[in-house]
């Protein structure tokens, strides 16, 4: 999921073409395991979010062997030589609610790669679609629900964003032995629009298809400037990832799960 979403990539050669990560997902039947207990119907509402983050090319073999078979990363604006798209975003929210309870201030941490998905996992028209690498969250009880449904690494972490006087945004996670952290210095303007849309997310396990949720996201204001990405412990392709990127920073987003 841009994943999200996170910006999104429409097109590996149209990254002017990033909206809003914005989700509200919902378990696709009979595809794999709910976010939690099908019977409880947990619902994930995110309002007024904005994010950080870039697409930090990995070389196009090491993502592909990421992947169930079938499935394929998508390539840069150079082609699969040039490397495959690979997101790391981090986003907060200043309020959220799970099944109706407030939550207080959500963050996510989630690194991704967009994919064409093998022919019987493919949805007609579709073709904004991600497997994770990393995913998470806070508080604690939904980043279990993203570990529970096979997004990548993940599972309990810390999250700290921080912002200086000259603009400079710092976003780090830090989940068992990885650390990841975004920087930038994303101006406000100026500005794009981004409408909505939908996307579907595959959590993988072993190579194998777990989980396929649907998500769609809402509108958005895009901006765009030099976004840096470090890691250490975290999982392949992080070590091979392209360290500074043109990213991106959204904001006024909100976005949502909901299992029916």
């Amino acid at each position: 999921m841009t994943h999200p979403t996170n910006p999104r990539l429409r097109a590996a050669n149209a990254l002017a073409a990033l909206g809003a990560w914005g989700l509200a997902l919902s378990a696709c039947s009979g595809d794999g395991l709910p976010l939690g207990s099908a019977a409880a119907q947990p619902r994930v509402a995110l309002s007024a979010c904005q994010n950080l983050g870039g697409n930090f090319a990995v070389p196009f073999d090491e993502a592909r062997a990421l992947l169930p078979d079938g499935f394929e990363p998508l390539p840069t604006t150079g082609g699969p030589n040039a490397g495959a798209v690979f997101f790391v975003t981090a986003v907060q929210c200043p309020a959220g609610t799970l099944d109706g309870r407030a939550l207080g201030p959500v963050q996510l941490f989630y690194a991704e790669l967009p994919v064409v998905p093998a022919p019987e996992f493919a949805v007609e028209g579709q073709n904004d679609n991600v497997a994770p690498v990393l995913f998470t969250a806070t508080p604690g009880e939904l980043a279990d629900a993203f570990a529970d449904n096979h997004f990548g690494l993940g599972g309990r972490g810390d999250i700290t964003w921080t912002e200086t006087p000259d603009g400079t945004t710092t976003a780090q996670l830090v989940l068992g032995e990885a650390m990841v952290t975004l920087t930038g210095n994303v101006p406000p303007e100026p500005a794009s629009a981004f409408d909505g849309g939908a996307f579907y997310l595959y959590g993988t396990e072993a190579r194998a298809v777990v989980t396929k949720i649907r998500g769609t996201f809402g509108a958005v204001q895009s901006v765009r400037g030099p976004v840096s990405l470090q890691s250490s412990g975290a999982p392949a392709p992080f070590s091979s990832a392209n360290p500074a990127n043109r990213g991106f920073a959204n904001t006024g987003f909100d976005f949502g799960f909901e299992l029916q």
